[in-house]
């Protein structure tokens, strides 16, 4: 759930698979249910790579009427504590722009929140959410159990945005008008998987739980099959360590597999070099940092997180025609941690795609996209 407007987050300029959120926005997954989770919102890539907490596709152009269909994830037996969050949405590219989304969650709390374990979850259930609610879940219904097929409908018209859940499974219906953003411009659609943020400002996403595979079907765009490849794409990176990339777009609809091998492997060790190039990023962006670090230590920090990060490329298995690749990507690392004294002449705030294009040049992120690509990862 998500959102945009003033609080909207950016990306870090890494993101070979998406990192840390250096502002979060948005809707909480947990309102229906009585928790203070908020997740943040999907924006148009303004750094490097993708945020961390979303995974399926986006489109561009205008955006009237979204749905889909999907089973609500079943919470696994084995699962850790934590919410998952799934809905389709629609945005403005504005930073200021209008944000509304419809979906569902699975949620497994924590065994010590509950007196009684008998009733501590998982639960599920569904929401919507808009800016006007600042980004707050509001509840439209608690489900019984997961696995119930329910479509989803978000229909723009003059008073704003009818909303329409129908469960298939039992055969109810939900149907109610939202009088919000009748007038605002929404282009970009959106069909995701969410690891929701732990707040509103955070570093941190809320834990992510192990669930059945999640599979959107039917996807409709202004009354069409809308036209997605898989540059339209995203793999969802958690910072637990859940990886799940989205299929190519067959029969109107895509699943969410678990990433294995060389792909997840690719994907962790991005994640990690972006959480420790936070504090640098945060600093080129808005100026200052919340972890209070002075700019030497944080460019000495990024000069040696380079180093880890070519040294674990290096130390790695790929498979045979993936070498060449890696070795650019790590000798391309290894120069820019060679060459930290040049970012003191920098005087933030520096726009997101500068910022990109100081961390992460142009060669660097032809050379990683060429590497996702065989990894049958998205580009970023």
């Amino acid at each position: 759930m998500r959102s945009r407007g003033k609080s909207r987050r950016y990306c870090l300029p890494w993101g070979l698979v998406g990192a840390l959120a250096l502002v979060t926005c948005a809707a909480a997954i947990a309102g229906a249910f009585g928790a203070a989770s908020k997740s943040r919102a999907p924006r148009p890539l303004a750094a490097f790579g993708p945020p961390t907490g979303f995974g399926g596709y986006r489109s561009s152009g205008s955006v009237d009427e979204i749905s889909a269909q999907w089973r609500i994830p079943v919470v696994l037996r084995s699962s850790r504590p934590g919410y998952a969050v799934t809905w389709i949405g629609a945005q403005s590219h504005d930073d200021s722009g209008p944000f509304i989304q419809l979906g569902s969650y699975s949620y497994l709390p924590p065994h010590s929140s509950s007196p009684d374990p008998a009733n501590a979850g998982p639960f599920y259930g569904i929401f919507w959410s808009d800016t006007e609610h600042h980004f707050e879940a509001v509840p439209i219904a608690r489900l019984m159990h997961a696995g119930d097929l329910i479509a989803f409908q978000m229909s723009r018209n003059a008073s704003g945005w009818m909303l329409t859940v129908h469960n298939q499974t039992f055969g109810w219906t939900r149907s109610f008008e939202v009088h919000y953003g009748a007038d605002g411009s929404y282009n970009q659609g959106e069909w995701l998987e969410e690891d929701p943020a732990s707040a509103i400002v955070t570093t941190t996403d809320a834990p992510f739980p192990d669930t059945s595979t999640v599979t959107f079907e039917r996807l409709r765009l202004n009354g069409r099959a809308p036209k997605l490849s898989f540059s339209h794409a995203q793999a969802l990176s958690t910072l637990g360590g859940v990886y799940l990339i989205p299929t190519h777009v067959n029969h109107d609809g895509f699943a969410l597999e678990p990433a294995t091998g060389p792909a997840r492997q690719f994907l962790s060790d991005a994640d990690t070099l972006d959480s420790r190039l936070y504090p640098l990023v945060e600093y080129f962006l808005f100026g200052h940092t919340r972890t209070g670090l002075s700019l030497p230590r944080m460019e000495a920090d990024a000069a040696h997180s380079y180093a880890r990060f070519a040294d674990q490329l290096v130390s790695q298995s790929w498979p045979t025609f993936d070498r060449v690749l890696v070795r650019q990507i790590e000798h391309s690392s290894r120069r820019l941690g060679a060459k930290p004294s040049t970012w003191e002449d920098l005087t933030p705030p520096i726009s997101p795609v500068s910022v990109q294009r100081i961390l992460v040049p142009e060669n660097l992120r032809l050379d990683t996209n060429r590497l996702r690509t065989k990894l049958g990862l998205p580009p970023i």
